[in-house]
């Protein structure tokens, strides 16, 4: 009796791993960190137990050159098996990957695929949480932590807009706060924690599955739910944005996100926790507005308006009449900068000296505030991440007249009107 039932118990063991990748909805749970990380990180793992069903992914910025230690130093902290990550590996529940020196991890088709690292703008963090977003084979979770640097914010916003958990260090036990910080004032953060607070709540998030099993929170809240259409009606209301025929699937995921923050596990009862807190109608609607933006994030459309829409619009038009464009749904500016970028080149080629107007909207009105708080000097470095942006600067330098950088970079500001969706003026 004792061999059956020893030969049953190690059958459910070897199964159940297998299990968990077959439907492939264990959450994978991305952490980057920089200066100050390594005891933040460490703390967390100290703190979870080895079986909450996720994996655990540390993206630290590592010298390229110099032999890392981390694996055995995480393996001291924690039961879970700690692997260094490799090109080709799956990801495992109950265990923990490290990135390797000099090297760049994404994740492609369920798999880390790893390169040499690049010798000029190393973002590790943003690369694999932006790629592990885009990845449909696991739910996810982006902590980012300690660091003096400005990785990991367009990762984690990949992450808060594909419908992740979205986790950052509390400044008080940040070592280093600027990594936390940038994230956090981009407005993309779930719950801003302490290590050992992020560990609590990763261990709250694994034992309620309808926040990462996303079969089961399709169950909870489908799209002919009465208290959805009630939602809806209350956001409408309240804030004048209709949402009935925004995405299913993310509404779906941004609901169970807030409702995880409150620990309310029916969208009846998220209801009447919204009915009568009316600051939670504008958390959900900001969290539903979650723009997913870029520099020229579509080539394509901005090679065919210089084809195509361009010459029809300066077609015999009367210097005396300024060009006007609205960009909608501009999100924090960066496709409206790409418009004005795009007419100058246009503008270049032609010798056109047409006065230019850009105006600019967005739903979310406090995602639009961003670019208009924006120094020219923070624009311009944002736009040296864009692949050949210094020769199109100094192309729009010698067409403008300007001398300098900042000025031409002050010269497309100046073009561009960022307004609310009711077009009230920002600036």
């Amino acid at each position: 009796m004792k061999t059956l039932v020893k030969r049953s118990v190690k059958r459910v063991q070897k199964n159940s791993s297998p299990k968990l990748i077959k439907n492939k909805l264990f959450p994978i749970v991305a952490i980057g960190a920089s200066a100050g990380g390594l005891e933040a990180y460490s703390t967390i793992l100290k703190n979870l137990p080895s079986n909450t069903g996720m994996s655990f992914v540390i993206i630290q910025h590592l010298d390229p050159v110099h032999k890392s230690f981390l694996n055995e130093i995480v393996s001291r902290e924690t039961d879970m098996k700690v692997n260094d990550i490799k090109s080709g590996m799956l990801p495992l529940p109950d265990n923990v990957y490290i990135i390797q020196p000099n090297s760049t991890v994404t994740f492609i088709k369920g798999k880390f695929r790893c390169v040499p690292r690049s010798k000029l703008m190393h973002k590790p963090i943003n690369l694999f949480m932006s790629s592990l977003a885009k990845d449909t084979t696991h739910n996810v979770i982006g902590i980012i932590l300690s660091g003096a640097d400005a990785d990991g914010v367009i990762g984690m916003k990949d992450i808060k807009s594909s419908g992740g958990i979205t986790f950052a260090q509390d400044k008080a036990t940040s070592k280093f706060t600027e990594m936390p910080e940038r994230s956090i004032s981009e407005g993309i953060i779930d719950f801003i924690c302490t290590p050992q607070a992020i560990a609590k709540k990763i261990i709250g998030i694994s034992r309620r599955s309808n926040l990462i099993n996303v079969k089961k929170g399709d169950e909870l809240i489908s799209d002919d739910t009465e208290e959805l259409a009630k939602i809806f009606k209350l956001i409408h209301s309240n804030n004048g944005i209709d949402f009935q025929f925004y995405k299913p699937t993310s509404i779906r995921r941004r609901l169970l996100r807030r409702m995880e923050s409150h620990k309310i596990s029916s969208l009846k009862e998220y209801l009447k926790y919204l009915k009568i807190h009316s600051e939670e109608l504008d958390s959900l609607c900001s969290d539903i507005l979650i723009g997913v933006t870029s520099f020229f994030r579509d080539p394509a459309m901005y090679e065919s308006l210089k084809k195509k829409v361009f010459p029809e619009i300066f077609l015999n038009k009367d210097l005396t009449s300024p060009v006007r464009i609205w960009v909608s749904g501009c999100s924090s500016g960066q496709e409206a900068y790409s418009m004005a970028i795009a007419i100058l080149e246009y503008q270049e080629k032609i010798r056109s000296k047409h006065a230019v107007q850009i105006f600019s909207t967005d739903l979310s009105e406090n995602g639009i505030k961003k670019p208009v708080q924006e120094s020219s000097h923070r624009i311009l470095k944002m736009m040296y991440l864009l692949k050949g942006f210094g020769n199109i600067l100094r192309s729009i330098m010698k067409f403008i007249g300007y001398t300098k950088r900042s000025e031409a970079c002050a010269s497309l500001r100046n073009r561009i009107s960022f307004m609310t969706r009711h077009f009230q003026k920002l600036t």
